[in-house]
């Protein structure tokens, strides 16, 4: 049975947002939008102040100034969560381990009117720890870090192991592995899905362009706007900065 149902969706994709709402409306007219958010620094903002929570969430996992688990860490929700991801199989059992819903990209309206009656079965009842869950799911991610991977190397293709990776830098539509001795390499994944394969503790998105190893880093100073700008080993060609949403994260891995 169908009822009004306040909904929250984060979300940094103007266009996949819109869709969403627009399959939202279809499966039930009833249902509010709370509030649509962009970024991890909104979300934490807005369940910081509001007093209105939602009593589901749609969340895709990278936002543009960070990762969406980073919101449970600093505030609380009690709300399920029903993530909208493109992730690859690895993923998707973490999500089902933790009990932690998903659809994917692009949306099925059947997929999503089964997963919001789920919820409503599921979470109707009983209450949620969802925080916890998110830390569950979290470290489900991590434990499935990717230990080696393919690499374009002229008309071959061979394999770069983990320990051997300075960092990665996407320039357009490309993303390159640049090994610890100054190899470039060209990788068929994008920075969104490298950042939940690789050990956190070891690697930190830096920016939207870079995902930096932490023994590259031979130091960091201010630079304007609030970033830091990085020297690494080996050296890049271009300027690398962390972004000023990120610095101070930063700053804390940094110092782990």
């Amino acid at each position: 049975m169908k009822g009004e149902m306040k909904v929250i969706i984060i979300e940094d994709e103007i266009e996949a947002a819109e869709k969403l709402v627009v399959l939202l409306k279809r499966f039930d007219p009833s249902i509010e939008i709370l509030k649509r958010i962009q970024s991890v620094e909104d979300a934490v903002s807005y369940f910081s102040s509001s007093s209105r929570r939602p009593d589901l969430m749609f969340m895709d996992i990278h936002l543009g100034d960070g990762n969406s688990f980073e919101i449970f860490e600093l505030v609380n929700i009690d709300a399920p969560v029903i993530f909208t991801t493109a992730y690859d199989d690895y993923a998707l059992k973490a999500f089902k381990t933790n009990s932690v819903d998903y659809l994917l990209k692009p949306i099925d309206y059947q997929e999503l009117a089964y997963a919001i009656d789920k919820y409503r079965t599921t979470f109707g009842k009983t209450g949620v720890n969802t925080n916890d869950l998110m830390m569950g799911l979290s470290r489900s991610l991590i434990s499935a870090n990717k230990t080696r991977f393919l690499v374009k190397s002229g008309g071959k293709m061979k394999y770069v192991n983990i320990e051997n990776v300075a960092y990665f830098e996407a320039q357009n539509k490309y993303v390159f592995l640049i090994t610890k001795s100054g190899d470039r390499f060209l990788v068929n994944d994008k920075l969104e899905a490298l950042d939940t394969q690789l050990d956190e503790r070891q690697f930190f998105r830096i920016s939207r362009s870079h995902i930096i190893n932490i023994n590259a880093i031979v130091e960091f100073q201010p630079y304007f706007n609030s970033r830091l700008v990085l020297t690494l080993h080996p050296p890049s060609k271009e300027a690398i900065t962390v972004s000023r949403h990120r610095a101070l994260d930063f700053k804390k891995w940094i110092d782990q």
